[in-house]
């Protein structure tokens, strides 16, 4: 997954992580001020953008596993 630095960093700390249908979800445990509403919060619910090539996409196995193990609390409710 191409991330900028940001969400690279933020995705590994587990503030945000894919649904298996590629939706963007925000951790409950994150919070922030402008720049976490401009960064994060504007996304959630959101489908991320598709790989340009099929074979790009995250292996579903990875997504659950980050899921599971790296992603902190709960998703926010969408709505």
């Amino acid at each position: 997954m191409a991330l900028c630095v940001i969400h690279h960093k933020t995705f590994d700390l587990g503030a945000f992580t894919l649904s298996p249908d590629g939706i963007l979800l925000v951790s409950d445990q994150a919070n922030g001020t402008i720049g976490f509403r401009e960064s994060l919060m504007a996304h959630h619910g959101k489908a991320a953008r598709p790989p340009k090539r099929p074979e790009w996409r995250p292996r579903t196995e990875f997504m659950e596993w980050h899921g599971r193990e790296v992603f902190k609390g709960d998703a926010r409710h969408v709505g």
